[in-house]
């Protein structure tokens, strides 16, 4: 049994990308993304509620809510109940955490569906993904099966790690690095958007990851970089007749920066690049694909992302900045986030990679969905992972029009690849 964490779980301050996000957090702009798996048998929602409950000691940077003081946000321990719920219809939608016991995560179940939907301020995807993980193997216990975790689980016998709930940012701050350059506003889909505000678009495709590996390999990209660039040439397809000439077509991609620091952290921990592609001519796919590449090549450095949680970390412990009260702060937060957030991007892709479970759950599992939040500007999120030999694309969008996922899948399908493809139907409510 691993030695009782020392840490106060009481509280915790927000890590330092979180705590931008309650200062922002709106109907338009929720920051919560969904992470869902669907395993095979029918959820029973009593083994759920239990499973979930059981998660508290183990993921106490989760079980919080969020309080204001006079100079920052911080989260402190929820001593109420999380309560799991059938699924709504609505997706990624602003948490109202007085409907919800003041926690900032939901769980809810559809027929074989367990899903997660989560405040940004608590993790990130990879955060995530570890804490769906332990709640279905925790499920699969109290149904009698018997597990062996292999290590790729956390499990409610075991304590948690300081190291776990620690902010990756300030510990791995440090005088090096090169900081990033500023970036002009990005092209921003104009269409016809639902007519709620809360009202999200879901279509998801399942392929075989050999499949797109070899497509991608093709290409001589990386399977990220080859679904950035075909996104980036779909949206520029569709829309070329309204892209002004010095607007770029700009996606967001998430690195996780566990993947250069040696982190354990459950919270957040990844940085953005950003692909940037002028309709200032006519446009090949292969000039699309090109420039992504030369971009991941160029933002993907160490010291590119060491200048930013510098940059990020140093602006937080600014003596001037920490003695103002919050409702400055929060003024000030207000205008740099409308400044660099969605109004730099077109739209944001985020792979959350290979996810594997121990060999007895795995046989249980059947797949896992990742639904990443749209913005105000930025209408579409794509959701990337892999699970047991199939990828899974989900594209969440606040608009009507499909003509991007159409294209997108279309040019998979013509390479060769099954794809199967699923939809919400929104687009007939709109």
């Amino acid at each position: 049994m691993p030695r009782r964490v020392n840490k106060d779980t009481t509280w915790f301050k927000l890590d330092n990308a979180a705590k931008i996000y309650p200062v922002l957090k709106s109907s338009k702009d929720s920051f919560v993304f969904r992470i869902a798996v669907m395993i095979k048998e029918t959820v029973k929602p009593d083994v759920l509620q239990q499973a979930l409950l059981d998660l508290a000691p183990r993921f106490p940077h989760m079980f919080v809510r969020i309080k204001h003081g006079f100079f920052w946000y911080y989260l402190e321990a929820n001593r109420q109940k999380p309560i799991v719920r059938p699924e709504p219809a609505l997706v990624n939608q602003k948490i109202d955490t007085q409907a919800n016991n003041h926690f900032f995560f939901s769980v809810f179940y559809y027929q074989n569906r367990i899903s997660l939907e989560t405040f940004h301020a608590l993790c990130d995807g990879a955060g995530a993904i570890e804490f769906v993980k332990a709640l279905v193997f925790r499920y699969f216990e109290l149904r009698g099966h018997e597990l062996e975790n292999d290590g790729t689980v956390l499990t409610v016998d075991q304590y948690p790690r300081p190291e776990e709930m620690e902010d990756s940012f300030s510990k791995y701050v440090d005088k090096s690095g090169a900081k990033r350059e500023a970036m002009i506003p990005a092209f921003h889909i104009k269409a016809k958007k639902f007519v709620y505000a809360e009202s999200r678009g879901v279509i998801t495709a399942r392929l075989p990851a050999d499949g797109l590996v070899a497509l991608a390999k093709k290409h001589g990209a990386t399977v990220t970089q080859y679904m950035v660039a075909l996104l980036t040439y779909a949206i520029y397809e569709t829309y070329v007749g309204q892209i002004p000439d010095k607007k770029p077509i700009r996606i967001a991609v998430p690195v996780n920066m566990r993947r250069y620091h040696p982190s354990v952290s459950l919270r957040n921990f990844s940085q953005y690049i950003h692909t940037t592609v002028y309709a200032d001519k006519k446009l090949t796919f292969d000039d699309v694909l090109a420039k992504t590449k030369q971009d991941f090549e160029t933002e993907i450095k160490p010291e590119t992302f060491q200048g930013s949680i510098n940059a990020n970390v140093y602006a937080e412990k600014n003596i001037f900045v920490r003695l103002l009260p919050l409702f400055i702060k929060k003024t000030a937060l207000t205008i740099i986030g409308k400044r660099l957030g969605s109004r730099l991007e077109t739209a944001t892709l985020s792979n959350v990679g290979i996810i594997t479970l121990p060999p007895s759950l795995s046989s249980l599992v059947d797949r896992f969905e990742f639904n990443l939040a749209t913005a105000s500007r930025s209408v579409f999120g794509v959701g990337v992972g892999t699970y047991n030999g199939m990828t899974t694309i989900s594209f969440l969008r606040s608009i009507y029009d499909t003509s991007v996922e159409r294209r997108f899948f279309k040019t998979l399908a013509t390479a060769g690849i099954e794809v199967t493809v699923e939809s919400n139907f929104w687009e007939e409510k709109a």
